[in-house]
């Protein structure tokens, strides 16, 4: 499960204004990115998980597919 995101509120606040917004869209920028929900986001632990059982997977098939043709070459050395 995601976690909130930390933002320095008061850093971001005055970043953008330094950028060039006034205090007012900074503050309202910095709140709406500060209140979003982030429940759906992965965190850095889900994206490990997936590789993880995305390589599992790889290995799987590429382990069957050299079985098949090991297979295949003792079929064909031995109908010659």
């Amino acid at each position: 499960m995601a976690q909130a995101m930390q933002i320095d509120t008061l850093k971001a606040s005055n970043s953008l204004q330094d950028a060039g917004f006034e205090k007012k869209q900074a503050d309202a920028i910095v709140e709406t990115l500060s209140s979003a929900d982030t429940a759906g986001l992965a965190t850095k632990a889900d994206l490990k998980a997936e590789i993880s059982d995305a390589k599992v997977e790889i290995q799987k098939w590429m382990f069957g597919a050299l079985a098949g043709q090991t297979a295949l070459l003792i079929a064909v050395i031995k109908l010659l």
